[in-house]
């Protein structure tokens, strides 16, 4: 395993509470909208047969656990490659007494020689294909994995100039650090934010009939306290404040306050409010 894939272990691992805390839960996500065009998607898909779903980079549990709700006779795999994201889905499972129709497993998407071929009628994964490290070697294993006839799809973000969170944090990190720095564990996401990549992409690892749609995400986060652990607790922020001085943190909640003030996102107490977030959704089939 190279340094990179053990320091975004290492940040996914320390950033799940954070994380699972922001992106709320099947009874609110961060991500519904984007949640429930999955599960519309799903029910087109099964038309109402039973079947096996994995979830790929599930991180604290959703959509899986959503999933669950909506449909009760099938079976989920929820899997993530951080062994505290897994921790914490297991938890969220049991509390909402689904322990019987989900299971949840510690796998690397790159790897998931755990799986036999053709083992899932479906498979998913929400904002999790961009982040890891070889995206088209997961593809390729999505692919394996899945039987003959079986969906996948999976959702990423739009372009920068559509994603209000990340504009803002980008603004951020140029105000606090370099604009050489580096940041950690690295992510390619301005190349899955191109709507013909993904594509071509899932074309290159033998799905077909590849589809998009663009739903748009306004996130809502129901304290300020909430939305500065998730921001600056993800990953990439993570990686660029353990490399910093330890006044840096304290600096970067300064300076988010004052601009999300400024933006209107925050007016002082209450929620906080960064609408206009782009997410695309692709499907495709294994013939």
């Amino acid at each position: 395993m190279s340094v990179s894939a053990w320091e975004q272990h290492a940040a996914w691992d320390a950033s799940a509470e954070s994380y699972a805390q922001g992106a709320g839960t099947s009874g609110g996500s961060l991500f519904q909208p984007s949640v429930d065009l999955m599960t519309d998607w799903l029910k087109f898909e099964t038309k109402g047969r039973p079947f096996v779903l994995l979830d790929v980079a599930s991180g604290p549990g959703e959509p899986g656990i959503h999933f669950a709700h909506t449909f009760p006779e099938a079976h989920f795999v929820l899997s993530d490659f951080s062994s505290e994201m897994c921790k914490i889905a297991e938890g969220r499972v049991k509390d909402a007494d689904l322990s019987s129709h989900i299971s949840v497993k510690v796998v690397d998407a790159q790897d998931m020689s755990c799986f036999a071929n053709d083992t899932f009628d479906a498979v998913t994964s929400a904002y999790g294909i961009f982040m890891i490290p070889d995206p088209g070697k997961a593809l390729r294993e999505i692919f394996r994995v899945l039987k003959p006839g079986g969906c996948f799809g999976f959702t990423v973000w739009g372009p920068i100039d559509r994603m209000h969170f990340q504009r803002f944090m980008l603004r951020v990190c140029q105000a606090l650090f370099p604009p050489t720095t580096p940041v950690a564990p690295p992510v390619d996401l301005p190349k899955w934010t191109d709507r013909q990549l993904p594509i071509h992409a899932l074309e290159d690892a033998g799905f077909c009939q590849a589809a998009l749609q663009v739903v748009d995400i306004p996130m809502e986060f129901s304290s300020w306290q909430i939305f500065e652990r998730f921001a600056l607790d993800n990953p990439a922020c993570a990686g660029l404040f353990a490399k910093a001085s330890a006044s840096k943190r304290q600096e970067a909640s300064g300076v988010m306050l004052s601009m999300a003030m400024a933006e209107g996102i925050f007016t002082g107490s209450g929620p906080v409010s960064v609408k206009d977030n782009e997410a695309h959704f692709y499907t495709a089939v294994k013939k």
